[in-house]
């Protein structure tokens, strides 16, 4: 008997929209499923510029109008959370699906606390909230989610890339519904390259080593730290590296990002540009870049910049804790480091006069590990089996 499955995700951008692709890319493997993908008004147009190619004929789509979409964009917080709730309701009781895909459960997760769904629920992009984390918010969040999982019949909730995190979260709320998901890796050089006219085409890579900090920008993904590492080193270091930001950030950090920069005075050595990235963008910087600066102050995930370095043979420098160094250590990808601006400046140091080289091997079982292949036949077996 077949399964009728629905993904539902508003936010088209990022992994959000990355995830829908594998799926899309992979729908053959779905041999006992048929899948409709719940999505905003302008997921198509944007997936077909984002990717050069159509969704799979075989999936149905069902998108918000024109005006739900302009009612979604104009809501913030609680009410943007309850207009997902209630769009989602209502498209699993016209639907009669076996099983909804929440592509991410904290949006809506306070109204499923106490609704049930008609459905068994899955959720892919979870981000955990762990019981050392000890702010109001994340007390709360991890309350309602208790909740959210005695309320409804849950397949699984997926934690990126990390097998530990999901035994102990499985621990934590007394289940077995946590499990981990493979973090699949988009392979750029498949995609079709657009000719674009952009600032980071014209970076001067040559005879400098060059550190890349590419995606969303925020102090929790050590950005800041970054530059202020760059204050521990010689003249002499500096006039031989040069620092790549590159990605989107808010008007806010975007303000601080400046104003450090020119506080300190080292214009000379950071190229900065805000903005999302195409993936001819990254692409680019990722050919010619020699190392990807990750020092993220949260490594409990994992992260997607992570297998695309990692397919580019680019040795990445990042937290030394978490699932991310995990994956650093196992499979020597990178160097591992405290996420601070002087242990940041250390590693800077040491690449002036030692490089690192990726062991190719264990990068081609990490690629296997976390292919597009893997991703969906996990999903698969969460339903279909």
């Amino acid at each position: 008997m077949r399964k009728k499955l629905v993904f539902f995700d508003l936010i088209s951008t990022g992994h959000h929209l990355e995830y829908l692709y594998h799926i899309s890319e992979n729908y053959s493997l779905f041999k006992h499923a048929d899948i409709t993908f719940a999505v905003n008004h302008d997921f198509v147009s944007i997936y077909e510029d984002k990717f050069g190619r159509s969704v799979n004929k075989g999936i149905k789509i069902n998108t918000l109008t024109e005006e739900e979409s302009q009612i979604f964009s104009s809501k913030s917080g609680f009410k943007n959370y309850y207009f997902q709730y209630k769009k989602l309701r209502s498209i699993l009781k016209l639907g009669e699906y076996d099983s909804c895909f929440i592509m991410d459960i904290y949006p809506i997760s306070f109204f499923l606390s106490f609704s049930r769904l008609p459905c068994s629920l899955a959720g892919i992009y979870f981000i955990p909230i762990f019981k050392n984390t000890k702010d109001f918010s994340s007390k709360l969040k991890r309350s309602v989610l208790k909740c959210v999982i005695a309320k409804n019949k849950w397949n699984n909730i997926f934690v990126l890339n990390n097998p530990t995190t999901a035994s102990i979260l499985n621990k934590e709320y007394g289940v077995s519904i946590f499990k981990s998901l493979s973090d699949p890796i988009l392979d750029l050089k498949k995609l079709k390259t657009i000719k674009e006219d952009s600032e980071v085409f014209k970076i001067n890579f040559k005879n400098k080593i060059s550190f890349l900090h590419f995606g969303s920008l925020a102090d929790r993904k050590g950005t800041l730290e970054i530059i202020k590492s760059l204050n521990y080193l010689s003249p002499e270091i500096l006039s031989n590296i040069h620092i790549i930001l590159a990605g989107k950030a808010s008007r806010d950090f975007e303000n601080q990002i400046k104003t450090l920069i020119e506080e300190f005075n080292i214009s000379n050595y950071i190229s900065f540009y805000s903005g999302f990235l195409s993936y001819t963008e990254i692409d680019y910087l990722l050919t010619k870049c020699s190392y990807v600066l990750l020092p993220y102050k949260f490594s409990e995930m994992s992260s997607g910049i992570i297998g695309h370095s990692v397919n580019y043979n680019t040795p990445i420098i990042s937290c030394d804790n978490g699932a991310i160094g995990d994956i650093l250590v196992n499979y020597k990808v990178g160097i591992p480091i405290k996420p601070t601006a002087k242990d940041i400046a250390k590693v800077i140091r040491f690449l002036k006069t030692s490089d690192f080289i990726i062991d190719v091997e264990l990068a081609k079982k990490y690629l296997q590990l976390n292919s597009d292949e893997e991703f969906v036949n996990t999903i698969i077996k969460s339903v279909c089996q």
